[in-house]
């Protein structure tokens, strides 16, 4: 365990913030999401510790969160047109994902 200043996580290694956090892969922030839960539940924490694994855990669910909101943004959106189903891609702030297609056009 770490004593005063940062925290390291439990395995060592340095708390990554900032930039170095938004390297982090959907998996690996969600790893690193669960191992402070366990930390957490484990009550073997001191205060300051326990709040710093857990202000660790908020910003790695908020990462989960923005890579889960970018991976759905990357995926594809079935329309049905005059040629039938058809995938475009998902536009970002578009009204509406589906809309139907009027005859003719």
């Amino acid at each position: 365990m770490a004593t005063g200043g940062e925290e390291a996580p439990e395995g060592g290694g340095a708390v990554a913030r900032g930039a170095d956090e938004e390297e982090l892969s959907f998996e690996q922030a969600l790893q690193r999401l669960e191992q402070a839960v366990l930390r957490l539940e484990s009550g073997e924490l001191s205060l300051d510790e326990a709040l710093a694994v857990f202000e660790e855990g908020v910003r790695m669910a908020r990462l989960c969160g923005r890579r889960l909101e970018q991976a759905e943004a990357r995926l594809l959106v079935l329309l049905e047109g005059e040629r039938g189903v058809q995938a475009v891609p998902f536009q970002p702030g578009s009204p509406s994902l589906v809309q139907p297609q009027p005859p003719g056009s």
